[in-house]
């Protein structure tokens, strides 16, 4: 199939508000946590119902501050994590001085469902991450009830899914805190933001305070306090002013940019569900769940497969690209002790194809990638 122009595997949506935010943002020289990380986060606690929101500089960030809150105010020194996830769901907890323990994953998923993490025998007072692939939160609700039940804290990997819900509640107000990510790859972005949620108020203070580089500086902004102070172990987590305000034009574009993806992904399924006997597997989503169409994958039958695919699509001109390589087995992994044995990650990580979606492609663009591994199948 001729390609008339390629198709990018990611554009960033640029909001039409974001130019005229950003110099509002210059203009008020705030600089950090000011006018724009305040709506921020009050867009999110209203959207999500998450307890409460700090805006940070990314999704990393977040994830560092909740494994050095669950430390110093729990002591918790264990988290067991999948190993098929981005490198900073395990350098924050590493960095903290944890115990990191690599499962394997559910291949409908490709994230640990219940029956993984119940495999851990995790103790009271580890830390487990459900990391919600392609903003799949998968059986979340199900992992939360059984760590209240042996008093594990849940840290929710829910980089890739803000708006995807179980039933009437949104990922990442599930566990005891959640990482979410605005980096440019993302449905909206700030170029590299992301926000913390806080989902148990008895946390709130102490994640402000390394929040604030380990300072009371709220306490004083709020009045409770004449001055601040060095209270806690904190580092620079904040977002700036700049940041902010692009990440609220996004979150004001968020339901007209879902819509878009949507299309796109529903054009996809339409053309590529149903395909297992010829070797294409796609993802499910359980019947309560609402997807936020951040990613459409495929799985192949095997590496060679989706190698020879993802260079079929290129040579039409589109960009594909493979998940994650997994931690246990990347040369870091191996080099510090991390190598074990799971199969479901090993047989499938190398096997996982992911498409293009994003607000500058057409309905055609996704009937066109469709079109070209449908022919592939057929050849």
């Amino acid at each position: 199939m001729a390609a008339s122009h390629p198709i990018r595997f990611h554009v960033a949506h640029t909001p039409a508000a974001a130019p005229g935010y950003v110099l509002e943002a210059l203009d008020a020289n705030q600089n950090v946590n000011g006018r724009f990380t305040q709506r921020c986060a009050e867009t999110l606690e209203a959207m999500t119902g998450a307890g409460r929101v700090l805006i940070t500089h990314s999704a990393t960030a977040a994830l560092e501050m909740a494994a050095m809150v669950l430390q110093a105010v729990h002591g918790a020194d264990q988290v067991f994590m999948p190993s098929y996830t981005f490198s900073s769901t395990a350098n924050a907890f590493i960095r903290a001085g944890y115990d990191v323990q690599f499962i394997d994953v559910d291949p409908q998923t490709m994230s640990p469902g219940l029956a993984e993490f119940v495999a851990t025998d995790a103790p009271a007072n580890a830390v487990v991450v459900p990391v919600h692939y392609a903003g799949n939160p998968g059986e979340v609700d199900a992992i939360t009830e059984w760590a209240e039940d042996r008093g594990v804290w849940v840290v929710e990997d829910a980089a890739q899914s803000l708006g995807s819900t179980i039933g009437d509640r949104h990922a990442g107000t599930f566990g005891t805190l959640a990482a979410v990510s605005f980096h440019f790859t993302k449905n909206i972005h700030s170029s590299m933001g992301g926000a913390l949620y806080i989902n148990d108020p008895e946390l709130a203070d102490r994640t402000t305070y390394i929040w604030e580089r380990g300072t009371n500086r709220q306490a004083m902004l709020r009045g409770l306090v004449d001055k601040y102070s060095w209270v806690e172990v904190g580092s620079s987590f904040q977002s700036t002013e700049l940041q902010a305000a692009l990440l609220l034009a996004g979150l004001e574009d968020y339901d007209e940019v879902v819509a878009h993806r949507r299309e796109l992904w529903d054009r996809y399924a339409a053309m590529l569900f149903g395909r297992e006997d010829a070797g294409l597997f796609t993802q499910r989503w359980r019947p309560d769940a609402r997807n936020n169409h951040h990613a459409f994958y495929v799985r192949l039958a095997s590496p060679e497969s989706a190698e020879d695919l993802r260079i079929t699509l290129k040579s039409a001109a589109i960009d594909a690209y493979i998940g994650y390589v997994p931690l246990h087995s990347s040369p870091y992994g191996e080099a510090h002790g991390y190598s074990r044995d799971l199969p479901e990650t090993d047989r499938w990580a190398e096997c996982v194809l992911r498409l293009p979606i994003h607000t500058g492609m057409t309905a055609g663009d996704a009937d066109r990638v469709a079109a070209v591994i449908v022919d592939w199948l057929s050849d």
